[in-house]
């Protein structure tokens, strides 16, 4: 019986690997550092952030730019100068911004790269989160720009 490979975080960029799952071949794998995103904090604060009123379109633009975004590496994302595809930093301290932190258990310990992606130029709002290594964690929708005064 052939052996199993597992791919993990450890397989250099631009490696690619095959898959063998119980003897059928699935064909290859590369590992690319690609953004990823995690709904693992993803909350509606008061009314502020409400996104359930939000009709298909939305979603739909919604879905398709964090796709789009999976095809883009963290540094090419984060410096990237296109005027449709924004990421930028968070700061608590700016005085536009309507916050003073995410609001989530034990936040100074791991949200120190915050930042809001545009989801298209001003019609569909921001996604607001943070950065662990090439994972966006999403903690708030923003169809409204409500996180700016």
């Amino acid at each position: 019986m052939p052996k199993k490979i597992r791919i993990s975080t450890s397989v250099p960029e631009g490696k690619v690997v095959k898959i063998n799952h119980n003897g059928v071949d699935n064909g290859y794998l590369k590992y690319d550092n690609n953004v990823s995103f995690s709904f693992q904090f993803l909350r509606e604060k008061d009314d502020k952030f409400k996104y359930s009123g939000k009709d298909s379109s939305y979603f739909l633009k919604l879905v398709n730019r964090l796709k789009d975004i999976c095809t883009l590496s963290r540094m090419n994302l984060i410096t990237s100068r296109s005027k449709s595809l924004r990421c930028h930093p968070l700061d608590w301290n700016e005085k536009k911004i309507t916050e003073e932190c995410f609001s989530i258990p034990k936040e100074e310990e791991f949200t120190q790269d915050r930042h809001q992606i545009q989801i298209s130029s001003n019609a569909y709002g921001r996604v607001h989160g943070f950065f662990i290594l090439d994972v966006f964690y999403v903690v708030w929708l923003d169809p409204e720009h409500e996180l700016y005064s």
